[in-house]
């Protein structure tokens, strides 16, 4: 999975080989929580307020989350984090 790259810009992973390792267009809530490295109750309160897009496939079954819609939330957090200031040391902002 890409992460934020140089100035914040969302990077894709450039090798095709790791498109191939893992081809699934869908991911249940709990593989969302492994590749954000978070638990599975912050993934469930990130579907809850819509922040990411999960559907029920055949009605009933469990929760999954679109590959594209997680990349497109990671996106959107490494945009907040550009425009965001950053925090230094001692509690202020660094400049530029």
């Amino acid at each position: 999975m890409g992460g934020c790259g140089a100035y914040g810009a969302a990077v894709p992973d450039s090798d095709p080989s790791a498109a191939a390792a893992n081809p699934a267009r869908f991911l249940t809530l709990e593989q969302v929580a492994e590749e954000l490295n978070v638990s599975r109750s912050q993934v469930y309160a990130l579907v809850r307020d819509r922040s990411v897009v999960a559907v029920k496939i055949g009605g009933r079954g469990p929760w999954r989350v679109e590959r594209a819609e997680l990349e497109r939330y990671i996106a959107g957090l490494c945009e907040v984090a550009r425009r965001s200031p950053v925090p230094g040391p001692d509690g202020g902002v660094l400049d530029g």
